[in-house]
Order: structure tokens, then C-alpha cells, then sequence
């Protein structure tokens, strides 16, 4: 992966190797070959490289990201490790279709990007993004199931899932972060 060592998140990936290493076990666990993957909230695509070993050639993964900056270090890092089998969707996930504008972030910190709460890092300076439902992308890509969905997106989790509307029958698993507010929204649990 090329890493951006001024941000965050991405200089402990550098340090570390891995981030949420008992998160990453479970996707290696769920996923099989030729499985679908949808990754919302894919930051600059870690989850999704380790979820294509899993599915494989035949599989497929559709990555979600709002970030622009994100957007451009993800399909760098795909194309370092020469997958094809990915889709980059620049949007950001919800209950319904649209459009959202969302703030831009410090340099040192492009992981944590919300529609539901103020972000501790956010600028001034706005972009506008698409806004999309898992369901649509669904049929959009003639899905018919998909074996894992992972959620990150600050505090929207619930939206996004209610975006899935009926498609829900068709996923399997979800992960996805819940964000304890009795600490500011900074500690992080996982759920499945």
C-alpha cells in the first residue's frame, strides 16, 4: 500500500501493520471465494484489499467513499496490487438518493467524515458528494447477494442500513462501528 504518513490513520498502518486486526479476522473468516464485499466507508482502501484476498479474482468488491482525497488513495492502492475486480463508488451512503455536502478535512486526519455529527477536524471549505443506497447499488450492479457489508461512517451506520430497504433479505453479515457518546464519540466498538 502507499501510505500517507501525515494522516492519522494511515501512519498507524504504517506502524502497526493492521488496524482493527479482531475486525479483520472476522471478514477473513466470513469471506469465501467469488463472494461479494461492499465497504462503506472504505477511508483509503485497507479493508477492501483484505476482503479482495478473500473473494478472490472471481469475487467482487464495491467500495463507498465520500472523501476525495481517500477516493485517490484507494484505487492507487488497488491498482499497486493490480485488482480489477473492485468498484469505487465517490459517494457517501444513506437512507435515499441525493446529494450531501460535507466539510473538508485537516490533513492529518481523513478518516473520520460524518452526516451525522460534527467532526473534531472539519474546515471551513465544503464538497458535495453523492449520496446512495446500498440497495441501488445493488441492482445497479446486478447484485443479487452480498456476503458481507462493513459500516463506518461516524455515527450514520443506521442510515445507511435503512438504505438497503428490502435488499436486506440478501445480505448475510454486517459489521458495522458504534461510536459510544459517553466519550465523545472516540471509543470504538465493532458489532456484527
Amino acid at each position: 500500500m502507499e501510505l500517507d504518513c501525515f494522516e492519522w490513520a494511515q501512519l498507524y498502518l504504517v506502524q502497526h501493520g493492521v488496524t482493527e486486526p479482531h475486525t479483520m479476522g472476522l471478514i477473513q473468516r466470513i469471506l469465501r471465494p467469488n463472494d461479494t464485499y461492499v465497504d462503506v466507508g472504505a477511508h483509503v482502501g485497507f479493508v477492501s484489499l483484505v476482503a479482495r484476498q478473500s473473494v478472490g479474482e472471481f469475487g467482487r468488491v464495491i467500495a463507498i467513499e465520500p472523501q476525495p482525497y481517500n477516493c485517490e488513495h484507494i484505487l492507487r492502492n488497488w491498482e499497486l496490487n493490480e485488482f480489477t475486480n473492485l468498484i469505487l463508488h465517490v459517494a457517501a451512503a444513506g437512507p435515499e438518493s441525493g446529494f450531501v455536502e460535507l466539510p473538508q478535512q485537516a490533513t492529518t486526519d481523513k478518516s473520520r467524515l460524518s452526516l451525522e455529527m460534527e467532526m473534531p477536524d472539519a474546515l471551513s471549505l465544503k464538497f458535495t458528494v453523492p449520496l446512495v443506497t446500498i440497495a441501488d447499488l445493488m441492482d445497479q450492479h446486478k447484485i443479487e447477494a452480498v456476503a458481507l457489508i462493513k459500516i463506518d461512517v461516524e455515527g450514520f451506520e443506521l442510515s445507511v442500513l435503512r438504505g438497503l430497504r428490502d435488499r436486506i433479505k440478501d445480505v448475510k453479515n454486517v459489521i458495522f462501528e458504534a461510536l459510544d457518546e459517553g466519550v465523545g464519540g472516540r471509543e470504538r466498538n465493532s458489532a456484527v
